[in-house]
């Protein structure tokens, strides 16, 4: 999703209106209403997020801070099944006992049908109570087989990078909503965008990366009427053997969006700024 400051200029409105269209965005993303539990091989780890402070306005009582469980950074407790699903929840470090661990692990598994990888951490202990329970030794080394806790970290690596290079920085109360839409994300990375849409006309993509089946309720045009893509209308170029062609500025005007000048779009004017993509029908 867009940073708000990137979404208020492009929809022309201001910041605290975009970060509202966004909060209320990432709160339909919100993992409360999943139910379904996670089963298979899965692995449970913890990641810590936060800043520190700026260069230059550090203050004299300010510690250097300290790397992985000794940090003051906000704790976040993710599991994930293997080539699956992704849950996690943000916490705090009193609630990151065994006795919390293992009822977070009967909310979001199911025990009877999974099985749980973790590293050494002393809040996993007594995990063997609740579902079967494997331990990689990070200390020694860091796959031993098929136990290993890779998958988790790979999302780990997808969230904070994601943090702090597109949102730079999100404070303790809200970072749930982020880490809900980053596991909205990844939950549904194999899906088709568009699978939802019924369609009596599937339309091939041709440019631009767009190579699969767009499965959006279309009108296929003709030589004399634009493509109607739902209730939104589009001027096409129509070329000799009838593939529409949709320009990048008229596709833009027809959802209101204002198309960028030539200039920050290297200069281009063949074609009307060069075609977007091409839509013939199937």
């Amino acid at each position: 999703m867009l940073p708000a400051l990137q979404l208020s200029r492009d929809l022309d409105v201001k910041k605290n209106t975009a970060w509202r269209i966004t909060m209320q965005i990432r709160k339909a993303m919100t993992q409360a209403e999943q139910r379904s539990l996670l089963t298979g091989i899965v692995e449970i780890d913890e990641a810590y997020t936060g800043g520190k402070p700026r260069k230059g306005i550090w203050h004299e009582d300010d510690k250097p801070g300290k790397r992985g469980r000794g940090t003051n950074k906000a704790p976040i407790v993710g599991a994930v099944e293997r080539d699956g699903r992704v849950t996690a929840k943000v916490t705090t470090k009193e609630r990151m006992k065994e006795r919390h661990m293992r009822s977070l692990v009967r909310e979001r598994a199911d025990t009877s049908k999974a099985g749980l990888i973790t590293d050494e951490y002393k809040g996993y202990l007594g995990m063997c109570k609740v579902l079967r329970h494997a331990v990689i030794k990070h200390q020694g080394w860091s796959v031993d087989g098929d136990v290993h806790t890779n998958t988790i970290e790979g999302f780990w690596a997808l969230l904070k990078r994601g943090l702090f290079g597109q949102f730079h920085s999100v404070s303790r109360k809200h970072l749930q909503r982020y880490v809900d839409e980053f596991c909205y994300r990844y939950n549904l990375r194999n899906a088709n965008p568009f699978a939802a849409v019924q369609s009596d006309h599937q339309p091939r993509i041709e440019g631009s990366g767009m190579s699969s089946d767009f499965p959006l309720k279309v009108i296929a045009g003709t030589a004399d009427r634009p493509l109607i893509i739902n209730d939104i209308e589009i001027p096409c170029y129509v070329l000799e053997d009838e593939t529409r062609v949709l320009s990048q500025s008229r596709f833009l005007t027809a959802i209101g969006r204002s198309p960028a000048p030539k200039a920050e779009m290297g200069g281009m004017s063949n074609f009307d700024e060069m075609p977007y993509f091409c839509a013939q029908s199937a």
